[in-house]
């Protein structure tokens, strides 16, 4: 009798599996972008770009991020998607049902860029964005 528990078990183990979830980066078909230069924080002076897909979707989605600068060019890429959880269930007072729209962003400290130009390269597996970077030092004085 044990015997027939054991291969129950096995077989409802074997057909619940907890896999993660993969998800086809080809899938990005338009980013939005928005970008600041942050001075305050635990990274330290920065510049900070946040991407985020113009699809909306039933799951919490990460967009992971990655940045290469070298000589003057800036390159960041699209390296995964990771789906975090279900899009949580909010009341609508219209009806319409909420949407999670995936994002994700990139951090680059001053210490890596100087006062000069940048090619400003965006790389996903669908599509690759050039775009110019102009970054400098505008430290300014005050005299009080």
């Amino acid at each position: 009798m044990k015997t027939v528990y054991y291969i129950l078990l096995l077989c409802i183990g074997t057909s619940w599996s907890c896999e993660r979830e993969k998800i086809d980066l080809v899938v990005v078909e338009d980013l939005s972008l928005y970008w600041d230069h942050e001075v305050f924080g635990e990274g330290g002076r920065r510049l900070r770009f946040e991407f985020q897909e113009t699809q909306q979707f039933d799951e919490d989605i990460d967009l992971v991020f990655d940045y290469m600068v070298a000589d003057d060019k800036v390159i960041i890429s699209l390296v995964d998607k990771i789906i975090v959880k279900d899009c949580p269930d909010y009341p609508s007072p219209n009806g319409v049902e909420y949407r999670c729209t995936p994002r994700g962003g990139v951090e680059i400290p001053d210490s890596l860029l100087g006062g000069k130009s940048y090619a400003l390269y965006l790389q996903t597996p669908t599509f690759e964005i050039e775009a110019i970077l102009k970054y400098g030092s505008t430290m300014e004085k005050s005299i009080l």
